[in-house]
């Protein structure tokens, strides 16, 4: 039997789409409740156990900060759009959701760019400085 004859037109193209849908939305709420999960614990151990308050932990904390907003921001607005199939929030709500969006996006790939760099740039740092330090003050200090 063909499957053409089970189904009328139009009708396989819209259980389609709506298990699109469903699968998009149940995705998203998932990563959006992990996401805030995650972060939210990353806070309360950072906020607990004070010997684990570096630099570099508050460096992964401000990060967390910028993909909660994310997460909060973004995730339920996009959940929203799938499901009605169209933009519900009007104009203004788009180009504020949008600057946030960007500003929050820019500013975690400008700040994890400088992060990656940072090490390369502390090692080219010291092999400068152990090429005017002599051999023997390294050797004695260490």
């Amino acid at each position: 039997m063909c499957i053409n004859k089970l189904w009328f037109p139009g009708v396989l193209s819209y259980v389609m789409a709506l298990f699109t849908t469903i699968s998009e939305t149940t995705v998203l709420c998932l990563i959006c409740l992990a996401a805030i999960n995650g972060n939210v614990s990353l806070f309360l151990i950072l906020y607990k156990n004070r010997n684990l308050r570096t630099i570099t932990n508050m460096y992964s904390l401000n990060l967390t900060a910028a993909d909660t907003l994310v997460s909060v921001l973004g995730m339920p607005v996009t959940v929203v759009t799938i499901i009605k199939q169209r933009w519900v929030f009007g104009h203004t709500a788009c180009v504020v959701l949008c600057f946030f969006h960007h500003f929050i996006v820019y500013n975690v790939r400008h700040v994890s760019r400088n992060d990656l760099h940072q090490p390369i740039f502390l090692h080219r740092e010291v092999e400068r400085l152990h090429q005017h330090i002599p051999n023997e003050r390294i050797r004695s200090d260490s």
